[in-house]
């Protein structure tokens, strides 16, 4: 799924990050030659002697970025594990769900957890295949209001909710942007709207 989906935890794609890190190698030095074959015989085994030292230290320092590497490696795992888990919502638990349409033909889910802490709003517009949906903790600005902050954008959806009847049905009214009647259904319904509207339409937010 491209986007609206993506935040809730059913159906959230994990994500892994590599860490890369250089590797530094040493190198020896060479001895000059002299004209006694002892003198040669002591540089020859001098450089041998700093040879094996600096492989020594190669080998020691490219064991050491290695350790260090795979520690980098697993510290930028666990981050990114629970920057994944704070970017989804887990709405296995969700009963309430609600749908319906504007006055402007536009169609409207609805959903929120059992004690109204989070909720799911996506709005879509068949005429452009285009839609916007915001899925993260609800507040309540003042009575009879919802907002919604997206968990992903950090961007804010604010409308009002009044019962429009006695058969769960409510009035969504979103200002300038319209209104709409959305009917209780089932939450099943709501999720695979949600699903279909996110793989097949273009999301604008």
């Amino acid at each position: 799924m491209k986007n609206s989906k993506t935040k809730l935890l059913a159906i959230a794609a994990s994500a892994a990050l590599v860490a890369m890190l250089g590797l530094a190698a040493c190198g020896g030095g060479s001895s000059s030659a002299s004209s006694s074959a002892s003198s040669t015989s002591s540089a020859s085994a001098s450089s041998t002697s700093a040879s094996s030292s600096s492989t020594s230290a190669s080998a020691g320092t490219t064991s050491s970025t290695a350790s260090s590497s795979q520690s980098s490696t697993a510290t930028a795992s666990t981050a990114t594990t629970t920057a994944a888990s704070s970017d989804t919502v887990d709405v296995s638990s969700w009963t309430d769900a609600w749908m319906g349409a504007s006055d402007k033909g536009e169609t409207f889910y609805y959903a929120e957890s059992p004690d109204g802490s989070q909720g799911a709003m996506l709005v879509y517009d068949p005429s452009t295949n285009q839609y916007v949906s915001y899925v993260g903790d609800t507040s309540t600005p003042q009575e009879g209001y919802v907002r919604i902050t997206d968990i992903q954008s950090g961007n804010a959806l604010q409308f009002e909710v009044t019962a429009a009847d006695n058969d769960g049905s409510v009035l969504i009214d979103l200002g300038d942007s319209g209104n709409a009647v959305l009917a209780k259904c089932n939450i099943s319904e709501v999720m695979k709207c949600f699903e279909n509207i996110d793989r097949y339409g273009n999301a604008v937010a």
